[in-house]
């Protein structure tokens, strides 16, 4: 008899990220993300950092700091650079205008703006060709490892950002387990940032499939996200995944990103609550 439970200690974290990416793994490329720590150093002072992955054969940028509009520019140029041969392109997200704005100067077009309420608009980007800085006098760093004393400025620098233009980090975890006697057979793992949940990862191990087991996690993080009267879900999927389970339980599509993994797309839904 399949059991259900909150994963309050995260015992079950490993298994649910093994059972999915055993399941991408026969769609993608890469599964396992890379990352790449870029640090720009005038003088022995951080004036620009950016931390991006690269995975399902795209480059996505992560944490990110920079005095001027030459520094990003600085930024992504060479990360392109260094992933031009394998990557399809790069992406950004952002929910700050400004930020927005200045990410076009550095090369990125504007894929869609996704307005949800009054509080929450989010732009999705992509580069559409990177703009070669002028030569700048500060020192680039790159690496595969983050520098602890600059990845320790970077993270100050980004939370300064966020708590300037009030954007909520994680506030809380929802992870859900579906238990077959001790074996997890499927779960879910979700964040809440202020109002919103963002489901990361729902997994189901393939022989368990077909017995409302994804349906019944779904229902239980609907009702933790209604108690804690959150407004809306969001989650992630793609061709070869659930888009139509998720439509079944109310999800829309708000955002589809083309070739992404190579020969599939993928989703951005939200669930309004």
């Amino acid at each position: 008899m399949i059991k259900y439970g909150r994963d309050l200690s995260k015992a079950y974290d490993q298994d649910i990220k093994n059972i999915l990416r055993s399941y991408n793994k026969q769609f993608t490329h890469n599964t396992i993300p890379m990352s790449l720590y870029l640090y720009l150093i005038d003088e022995y002072q951080l004036v620009g950092g950016l931390s991006v992955t690269y995975v399902w054969d795209w480059v996505s940028l992560g944490d990110l700091f920079y005095m001027n509009i030459d520094m990003l520019k600085c930024l992504v140029y060479f990360v392109w650079e260094k992933f031009k041969y394998d990557a399809i392109n790069m992406s950004a997200f952002t929910t700050v205008k400004s930020r927005y704005m200045d990410l076009e100067q550095a090369g990125f077009t504007l894929d869609k703006k996704v307005k949800i309420n009054q509080q929450d608009t989010y732009y999705y980007m992509t580069l559409n060709q990177p703009i070669k800085p002028h030569f700048i006098k500060p020192h680039l760093i790159i690496s595969e490892e983050p520098i602890e004393r600059f990845q320790t400025i970077l993270k100050q620098e980004v939370e300064f950002f966020n708590n300037m233009h009030q954007i909520v980090d994680v506030t809380d975890t929802f992870d859900m387990v579906a238990i077959d006697e001790k074996t997890c057979v499927g779960g879910v793992q979700s964040d809440v940032y202020g109002d919103m949940l963002y489901v990361s990862r729902i997994a189901i191990l393939e022989s368990y499939r077909q017995r409302k087991i994804g349906s019944t996690l779904m229902n239980h993080v609907t009702q933790y996200a209604k108690d804690q009267h959150l407004k809306y879900i969001m989650l992630g999927t793609s061709d070869f995944q659930a888009k139509p389970f998720y439509e079944k339980l109310g999800f829309k599509v708000v955002y589809k990103k083309f070739n992404h993994p190579r020969g599939y797309h993928s989703y951005t839904m939200i669930k309004m609550l």
